[in-house]
């Protein structure tokens, strides 16, 4: 029997994302000022003051809805890939990882966690999640590329059954999730 889930986590907007916004539109008002100060003295190339324009705000637009980020998670089996998929136009593969391959998973307020983020043998940390403090996230550790990295995401209720099949000692849901399986 094949087992198989996903789940599509949006990255929920932080301060830096939304001084990055300002600064764009504050960019591109700038530059459009400038441009109009600029080409209205020059009748040849004045002529083409619209098309620079757009171009200004077609690539703040891009820039814009470029810190859109989606976190695709896709378990099949034992096997789970996560992918960054940006302003849903470009998605990238940023991790496959075996179910059988984890170290520990738990949640984050879990007080496994805190003595993992104390660990000083985790090389790589990867924040995978929607950023929401409210979620239910989860935490795992396990060895990437010869590398022990850690994750936290957030996993659905069948992701974590799944996982806890193919890892019981090492999986540790929390209470609540534990009822609803």
């Amino acid at each position: 029997m094949d087992f198989f889930n996903e789940n599509l986590v949006q990255r929920k907007k932080t301060g830096k994302d939304v001084a990055i916004i300002i600064g764009i539109i504050l960019l591109g008002i700038i530059l459009t000022c400038a441009l109009l100060l600029f080409l209205l003295g020059m009748p040849i190339v004045g002529q083409f003051f619209l098309l620079l324009i757009a171009g200004v705000w077609f690539l703040a637009y891009r820039l814009i809805s470029g810190r859109k980020v989606e976190f695709e998670y896709i378990v099949t089996n034992s096997d789970m890939d996560v992918d960054k998929i940006v302003a849903k136009r470009k998605r990238t593969r940023i991790l496959s990882l075996n179910a059988k391959e984890i170290e520990i998973m738990a949640p984050v307020n879990d007080p496994d966690f805190q003595r993992e983020q104390q660990n000083v043998n985790i090389v790589e940390r990867m924040d995978i999640s929607s950023g929401n403090p409210e979620a239910r996230r989860y935490f795992a550790v396990f060895m990437r590329e010869g590398k022990r990295t850690m994750i936290i995401f957030e996993p659905t209720r069948k992701m974590l059954a799944i996982f806890k099949r193919y890892r019981p000692q090492d999986v540790h849901l929390a209470p609540e999730d534990v009822a609803e399986l």
